[in-house]
C-alpha cells in the first residue's frame, strides 16, 4: 500500500476494489499494519493479484492530502515544461483552490489545470468544483472512466457521464472523456458492439 495513511480512515464493512475493479471484497479488520479483506467477487476462474495495481475504496471518508510532497516535486518539472496539469483525486472545492497557490508559488499561473473526475466525491460536488476551478485562466475536465465506475457503480456509469457532460457544458466547460474506451479493440483487436455504441454517445 502505498499510502499507508488511509489507514486511519477505513473501517471494517466497506466496499474494496482491486486491479480496476477486478476483484471485490469487504473490509473486515483494520489495523495500523494490515487490512484484512474478505473477496466477495472476482472472474469465474480466480484472478491473481499482482504489484501495483489499483485501489478503490468508494464507501471510505478518506482524508488525503489534495497536493502530496512528490506531487510538488513533480509541479515544480511540469511548471517548466508541460502546457497544463492533470489534478488527479480531486474531491472538493478546497483541493481545488490549492493548485492555483501552488504554481503561483512556481510563477506558473499560466498553465490550464483538468481536473480529473474519477471519485464518487468529486461527483456530487462537481459544480463546486467547476466554480473554483473557472478562477483559472484555462480549465477543463477530465471523466476518468474506470476508477469512476468503480466508484459509482458500472450500473450507474452511462447516466453519471452523461450529467457530467450536461453540467461542464452549462458552464462551457471543455471535457475530456476518457479511460477505457474501446478496451477490447486495443487489448484483442476488434471492438464489442457496446464499444462501438458507447464510443458514438461520447
Amino acid at each position: 500500500m502505498t499510502l499507508p495513511e488511509i489507514f486511519d480512515d477505513v473501517r471494517a464493512g466497506e466496499r474494496i476494489w482491486l486491479d480496476d475493479g477486478v476483484i471485490e471484497g469487504v473490509i473486515k479488520s483494520v489495523n495500523e499494519h494490515e487490512i484484512e479483506v474478505l473477496i466477495t467477487h472476482t472472474c469465474p476462474d480466480g484472478k491473481r493479484l499482482r504489484a501495483d495495481k489499483g485501489i478503490n475504496l468508494p464507501e471510505s471518508e478518506l482524508r488525503l492530502l489534495p497536493i502530496t510532497k512528490l506531487d510538488r516535486l513533480h509541479l515544480e518539472f511540469v511548471a517548466q515544461n508541460a502546457d497544463l496539469v492533470g489534478y488527479s483525486l480531486v474531491r472538493s472545492a478546497d483541493d481545488v483552490a490549492e493548485l492555483p497557490e501552488s504554481l503561483a508559488k512556481l510563477n506558473a499561473q499560466h498553465l490550464g489545470v483538468v481536473l480529473k473526475i474519477e471519485t464518487r466525491r468529486a461527483f456530487e460536488h462537481l459544480p463546486n468544483l467547476l466554480l473554483e476551478v473557472m478562477r483559472s485562466p484555462c480549465a477543463g475536465v477530465m471523466i476518468a472512466r474506470g476508477d469512476l465506475a468503480i466508484e459509482c457503480g458500472w450500473e450507474r456509469m452511462a447516466e453519471v457521464q452523461e450529467e457530467i457532460l450536461w453540467i461542464s457544458e452549462a458552464a462551457h466547460m471543455p471535457v475530456i472523456w476518457a479511460t477505457q474506451v474501446l478496451e477490447k479493440l486495443t487489448k484483442e483487436g476488434l471492438p464489442s458492439r457496446a464499444e462501438i455504441t458507447d464510443a458514438a454517445m461520447g
